[in-house]
């Protein structure tokens, strides 16, 4: 593709920002009525999503994972975050930590397959 310089009246420029402002806002306003919190029951606001997930995570920390994007499914309109409910909930299953009963059972059978032994009172049997 061969750059070119294209050089545009200012009222026509005027005119073509003009329409994809435009655009932009009738985007916005269109995902704000199909999916804002409450009529859409895929996406939650900030608060039921704290309430629901993040309990006991502080604000500042929750507010500075979404911010980073550290936590997937989120969409910000505005000032307003719409959080996208199974999204969250599919990443906080598959990022979930290992329970310590867990770990110490899987500990204990990786002891016991290592270091089974013979009757004999000899080394680990094959």
């Amino acid at each position: 593709m061969e750059n070119k310089i294209v050089v545009t009246p200012e009222s026509q420029l005027q005119a073509l920002i003009a329409e994809a402002i435009g655009i932009e806002f009738r985007r916005y306003f269109l995902f704000i009525q199909q999916h804002s919190a409450g009529t859409d029951p895929e996406y939650i606001d900030y608060k039921r999503c704290k309430a629901k997930y993040f309990s006991s995570v502080p604000d500042s920390t929750l507010r500075q994972k979404f911010a980073n994007n550290e936590i997937p499914g989120v969409t910000k309109i505005g000032k307003r975050l719409l959080i996208h409910d199974q999204t969250i909930a599919h990443w906080l299953q598959s990022n979930r930590r290992v329970q310590t009963v867990e770990v110490e059972q899987l500990a204990e059978e990786q002891f016991v397959s290592r270091h089974k032994t013979s009757r004999s009172g000899g080394r680990k049997v094959s």
